[in-house]
């Protein structure tokens, strides 16, 4: 058995109070032996699960919990069963208790500091897809899990800004970040490819909104540019490369930008001279 889950933890709660008896197994399937104090109880907790032992570890915690309900190391307890969730890979029921934690216990330390908001965040950030050599690359997987991520890391990070979990929070949001922006660049080149700018344009346009300065915008500032000559839009062609020319000025981009920016500004003149032009033509009788 890998892993806890609620319906598992209710299964514990029945079995913490049998006696112990046998050896207990690799993964702490097994029994196991309680103490006579809260503090022995989720110590052996702590420990087991620190060696991978969720199943034990979960039994301790809830031990500590119905048997020293008013205890401290009873609130803790509730804390480490969404840690044992969450290491044991139920990633969902370890969101839930982290969140039933923090709105149970507002003023508890491990609120306080940010650390279960930051664990609900890590939570959805474990569902994001990995790479495999056997399977496509990761951001052309279902991305709602990296959604979620940069969601919950977003809430994390606004209101504990100074936590001491807020650099790993950053870190990862970047790293969900720029697999959402890789997924969003990888369907506006299927539209190019394709010959379908106006589909590339609005994949790219939702990409550096929802995303700005994300690794990819300076290709996807460029894309846009061709994408809004394919629709004769010399004007947002030319809006696209002042932004790579501004944004990023040293890199190569920036360099074929400059350019391209005579054409395109000769393109827009003639653009703003034909838009007149179907202006007066409207006009008359």
């Amino acid at each position: 058995m890998k892993g806890l889950g609620l319906g598992t933890l209710v299964t514990v709660l029945a079995l913490a109070v049998l006696p112990a008896c046998g050896p207990r197994s690799a993964d702490g399937s097994g029994p196991v032996s309680y103490k006579d104090s809260a503090r022995e109880n989720y110590e052996k907790g702590m420990k087991a699960l620190k060696d991978d032992e969720y199943i034990a570890a979960a039994k301790y915690f809830v031990y500590t919990k119905t048997r020293f309900p008013f205890s401290q190391y009873s609130v803790l307890a509730e804390l480490r069963l969404a840690d044992a969730d969450m290491e044991s890979g139920h990633n969902v029921e370890a969101a839930d208790g982290y969140r039933q934690f923090a709105k149970a216990h507002p003023n508890h330390e491990m609120v306080i500091n940010g650390y279960a908001q930051f664990r609900v965040g890590e939570a959805a950030y474990k569902q994001i897809p990995e790479d495999f050599w056997l399977t496509p690359p990761a951001y052309e997987k279902d991305q709602s899990g990296t959604v979620d991520a940069v969601r919950e890391l977003g809430i994390f990070l606004d209101r504990y800004p100074s936590s001491p979990y807020a650099a790993k929070g950053r870190e990862k949001r970047a790293r969900a970040i720029k697999m959402l922006a890789q997924s969003e660049m990888m369907v506006a080149r299927f539209y190019w490819r394709r010959d379908r700018p106006r589909g590339t344009i609005l994949r790219l346009e939702s990409l550096i909104r929802k995303f700005p300065g994300n690794a990819l915008e300076e290709d996807a500032l460029m894309l846009l540019a061709r994408a809004y000559l394919a629709l004769e839009r010399p004007d947002h062609a030319q809006r696209a490369y002042l932004l790579v020319i501004s944004k990023y000025p040293e890199g190569s981009a920036a360099a074929q930008a400059r350019g391209r920016l005579p054409e395109v500004e000769r393109a827009v003149e003639q653009w703003k001279l034909q838009q007149e032009q179907r202006k007066q033509q409207q006009k008359q009788p």
